[in-house]
């Protein structure tokens, strides 16, 4: 079409050459929300324009080139505006086998970079890759030469989407109060959520423009800010939402304020770290945490009831330094194994609605002997609570360790039953079932 190529030239002042489709986004009611294409001005200089929704009938009647538009969306020569000047990338679809070094050398490409940190997870203890990453380059330039140039190419073998890294916690409190009628605040989440998970399901009523997942004051369930297309959109997600299920976790969704994006201090100063390395001593932890906080009140390090790694509670001077000790602890690494760390609950006591009328089984490991099966072909974003979730529809289910399978593609586990008769009946019922769209295999061990 003929408007991008003159909103180019408008924007740069020189003939522009562009060779890529507009991309145009829309609602699910079939209204334009908005017009995007990347461009091309004079020497190698890169941008994006994006028409608003008042353009829609232009874009109809094949006049938006005649759209004025401000110099600092996009492109040289009128003025350079912040989007322009963004050195950040977000990579989605990653292999879950492909490391840091590997996405750096793929990207270096387009210039050079000055970080790429990709985003784990906890698997059983083990770190294992979100399929997501961040790539900061040194020129803003480079950023958009990578956007242009790798966006749905492939990478070891799977086709990745490269775009702008719109959101970082570096400017979280100056994105806190911008669009705020546009976003909504979720609650009661299930702890397992991603934020794609979040986004497929705001999706339903309209286009969603980013998620941010956030802990609450307990650390046992998550919550969430979305910001959605527009206004209308973030209230039919407050009117179609709230109460929806996802994940067996009813969510409340209510409208949004500044305050919400902020992390919440946790409700006692005493965290719970879990993980924990079976050869760390009580005085390893102890100064693992005294390198982020001033002082430690009380400490005290366990064993798991499986023996396979220990515990601890560690109590700081304020909820506020317990904030600190939580944010910076979390997946960090102590003795070369990756640490969890979260505010401590003290179950008899907590008022939590989300632990109100829970009562959790507790049953110890009978050891080598235990009836145990092997689970192979799990959905990937599986985990061990899912799979003991499903094999408890069969029998009585005592632990799970979840893995990743030789080929990085799918997972797999192993479960220990309370008896032999359990062990039967998981595998006579549940084996070539069906767990997140995944036919599983069970054999006995």
């Amino acid at each position: 079409v003929e408007g991008p190529r003159a909103l180019a030239r408008k924007v740069g002042g020189t003939p522009a050459t562009t060779t890529t489709t507009a991309t145009i986004a829309m609602t699910t009611g079939g209204r334009f929300r908005a017009v995007r294409w990347p461009f091309r001005v004079g020497a190698g200089a890169r941008g994006l324009c994006t028409a608003s929704a008042s353009a829609a009938a232009e874009l109809k009647e094949g006049t938006l080139g005649k759209q004025q538009l401000n110099p600092s969306q996009g492109g040289e020569g009128g003025g350079v505006g912040t989007a322009s000047k963004n050195r950040r990338v977000f990579v989605t679809n990653l292999s879950y086998r492909a490391t840091e070094d590997d996405l750096r050398g793929f990207l270096e490409r387009e210039g050079e970079l000055e970080s790429v940190r990709i985003k784990y997870t906890l698997v059983d203890g083990a770190r294992q890759s979100r399929g997501f990453a961040t790539a900061v380059f040194n020129r803003a330039e480079d950023a958009w030469n990578a956007i242009a140039n790798l966006d749905d190419t492939t990478f070891q073998g799977r086709r990745i989407k490269v775009r702008e890294d719109n959101f970082s916690k570096l400017d979280r409190k100056s994105v806190a109060h911008k669009n705020v009628e546009k976003k909504v605040f979720v609650d009661f989440l299930d702890p397992s959520l991603l934020w794609q998970d979040v986004k497929d399901h705001f999706q339903q009523t309209g286009s969603v423009y980013f998620v941010h997942l956030l802990w609450d004051q307990t650390r046992m369930h998550r919550q969430a800010v979305v910001e959605l297309g527009s206004a209308e959109e973030a209230q039919d997600a407050i009117r179609e939402l709230n109460d929806s299920v996802l994940r067996d976790a009813a969510m409340r969704v209510r409208a949004y304020t500044p305050q919400d994006m902020q992390e919440k201090e946790p409700l006692s100063p005493t965290v719970f770290v879990n993980y924990i390395h079976p050869e760390v001593e009580l005085e390893d932890l102890n100064n693992h945490f005294l390198r982020v906080v001033p002082n430690i009140e009380f400490s005290k390090i366990f064993f798991h009831k499986t023996d396979d790694y220990q515990q601890a509670k560690v109590t700081l001077s304020s909820t506020a330094v317990a904030k600190m000790a939580i944010e910076r602890v979390d997946r960090s690494l102590l003795n070369g194994k990756v640490i969890r760390c979260r505010a401590f609950l003290d179950n008899n006591n907590n008022s939590s609605r989300y632990l109100q009328g829970v009562w959790r089984e507790r049953r110890v490991s009978r050891g080598p002997q235990a009836p145990r099966c092997q689970i192979e072909n799990l959905n990937p974003r599986v985990g061990w609570q899912e799979v003991k979730d499903h094999l408890r529809e069969a029998g009585s289910v005592v632990h799970v360790n979840v893995s990743w399978a030789e080929d990085g593609n799918s997972k797999q586990a192993i479960a220990e039953v309370s008896s032999e008769r359990d062990l039967e009946e998981i595998v006579l019922k549940l084996d070539q079932s069906l767990l997140l769209g995944e036919k599983m295999t069970i054999r006995r061990l």
